[in-house]
């Protein structure tokens, strides 16, 4: 597979040199061709991931002069023949490691801790500036309205998780959505958002304890801002997001931009037991798949969209 899209990528372009490669087997929609130790090839595996592909390198371009940290910039670009095999976005290797949670666990000093929260914190404060309408007309992508992905949710969890759980447990996590949904998301500004927001797309140096990049935006697009420090807080923990916040809302009051302080406070007085029940149940997902093979499980699509966790439900 890998020889095949070498001579791909050279017939696009005879003049790159390319003295070693191997593909990097993480990618779940893409196959990820590292070359030279120093350039990064993303090939879409299917049909449906062509068009995404496309969207993720013309919003990396629309990026480069807004976001301080590395991402990538896709500087080799193959959109001629739209199939799987011949697409490629090509673009120069970020050095560095998955910020797991398990590293910053090991970091005993709090100024330190607090700089990498504040690195984070200034990558969400420069995309989070980008407006809805700003990027609508840069880069036509469509709004996905926090209310209306949340209530999609709310009625899977309700379809497919109630039957699991016990009578007080389903009103307590009834009461947590429907305050949710009618109530903090319904003023809710919308802005350019990460998507995926985790510890295994933050990229950081162990020799110096900084944060090298951010990666793959390929779940991009207009959404609520929160979203992505629900996904420092789902990475690290209560105590690491409460820094994060903390750090934010002091960005209020030194003019730089901060158009959603007090949704993200809402969004801290929603971590209570029942939402964590929630994202506990929905995190058994990942832990018993092995567990559950013959089961039916919501498709495909919808998989993808609540981020690949497969809620089970019985035969």
């Amino acid at each position: 597979m890998s020889s095949s899209y070498i001579e791909h990528i050279k017939q696009v372009y005879p003049d790159l040199v390319i003295v070693d490669s191997y593909l990097n087997g993480l990618g779940q929609n893409n196959d990820v061709l590292i070359i030279n130790n120093s350039l990064v090839f993303r090939f879409p595996k299917y049909e449906n991931g062509i068009s995404p592909l496309i969207q993720e390198a013309a919003l990396l371009k629309y990026l480069k002069n807004i976001i301080s940290i590395s991402i990538p910039h896709p500087t080799y670009y193959s959109f001629k023949r739209l199939e799987p095999g011949n697409v490629f976005a090509g673009y120069n290797l970020i050095k560095g490691e998955p910020f797991w949670k398990e590293s910053l666990e090991k970091i005993e000093s709090p100024e330190m801790i607090s700089n990498l929260a504040s690195q984070l914190v200034g990558f969400l404060t420069e995309l989070h500036s980008v407006s809805e309408e700003k990027v609508r007309n840069a880069l036509n992508l469509q709004p996905n309205h926090p209310k209306v992905e949340m209530t999609e949710l709310f009625e899977k969890i309700q379809t497919k998780l109630f039957p699991y759980i016990r009578k007080e447990a389903q009103n307590e996590i009834n009461h947590s959505f429907e305050t949710l949904i009618n109530g903090i998301l319904l003023n809710v500004k919308t802005t350019l958002i990460h998507g995926d927001f985790g510890s295994s797309n933050i990229l950081w140096t162990p020799e110096n304890r900084r944060i090298s990049g951010i990666i793959d935006f390929g779940g991009s697009g207009i959404g609520d801002p929160a979203y992505d420090f629900a996904g420092i807080l789902a990475s690290y923990g209560k105590e690491f997001f409460e820094l994060c916040i903390d750090i934010q809302s002091a960005c209020y009051f030194t003019k730089v931009h901060s158009p959603y302080k007090k949704h993200c406070m809402g969004l801290r007085i929603m971590i209570d037991k029942p939402l964590k029940m929630v994202l506990k149940i929905i995190g058994r997902c990942f832990e018993s798949r092995s567990d559950l093979k013959g089961r039916n499980t919501i498709s495909n699509a919808e998989s993808r969209k609540y981020g690949d966790c497969k809620i089970y439900q019985k035969s």
